[in-house]
């Protein structure tokens, strides 16, 4: 009895887990969708499917981390035709950049190499329970504002791309975003000028469990067409499971290729 309810509540939590991803935000993807149109490949330039690398939670907390998984980035370059780098840039309301200077030489030395910052809130708190542009314009403006500065401070261009932490906004920012942004990430797909690109992102790893990582992504690779989307949090990617596979489906990749 005990053994079957343990598995109920682990189904359960499954459950809850997936089915927030499915419904993550539905009212702002209805929005973009009846307000946007739907974009084909060749707008953004492509014949062919290709791989964007979105990094998130890129701060000065996770320097080591971010170092880790550039290493592995930059072993296999023929794999991926973009990687954006998320920064926030005041992890949880006390750590601006403007303070870290060694992370922010880091940044520019990676954007010199031809990874692309973007800006990924602001403190990036709650961002599942009470993400912080999911509000009113007024607020998201002054979020806004706030990066600004500390970018300005420190000494780095403010971003061209954004991704709301948790992929959550309300309709009125979400046409904020797409005023101050050249590209939005949402869960589902991307905002851009020409309209809106669907695209779900992928993520395989979640700190220790990979649930089969390599050969989910290996399968949903070969089955989709167009851009394919690949997520990575810094530390939870940042495992002995999490680094090998990154390596090994990015080399997959470029021997497939």
């Amino acid at each position: 009895m005990r053994k079957a309810l343990i598995l109920f509540v682990f189904i359960l939590g499954l459950g809850v887990f997936y089915s927030n991803h499915l419904l993550k935000e539905s009212s702002t993807l209805l929005h973009s969708w009846v307000t946007g149109y739907e974009i084909r490949e060749s707008d953004l330039g492509m014949d062919d499917k290709e791989l964007w690398i979105e990094v998130h939670d890129v701060s000065p907390t996770y320097l080591s981390k971010l170092e880790e998984v550039v290493q592995v980035l930059e072993k296999h370059p023929r794999a991926y035709s973009k990687v954006v780098l998320f920064i926030i840039p005041n992890h949880g309301g006390s750590t601006p950049l403007q303070e870290y200077p060694e992370f922010v030489n880091k940044l520019q030395t990676l954007e010199r190499k031809g990874f692309i910052l973007g800006l990924h809130g602001y403190t990036h708190k709650d961002p599942t329970v009470n993400p912080e542009f999911k509000t009113h314009r007024a607020e998201a403006e002054k979020l806004l504002q706030a990066a600004e500065k500390e970018f300005a401070a420190s000494g780095l261009k403010f971003p061209t791309y954004f991704l709301p932490p948790g992929w959550r906004t309300t309709r009125e920012v979400d046409d904020l975003l797409m005023e101050m942004f050249e590209l939005v990430y949402y869960y589902y797909y991307v905002d851009t000028p020409y309209g809106i690109y669907p695209s779900q992102t992928h993520e395989y790893v979640w700190y220790n469990h990979n649930y089969n990582a390599l050969e989910r992504a290996q399968r949903d690779y070969t089955n989709l067409n167009g851009v394919i989307r690949l997520t990575i949090h810094l530390d939870a990617i940042n495992t002995t499971k999490g680094l090998t596979f990154l390596h090994q489906y990015l080399r997959w990749i470029e021997e497939k290729e």
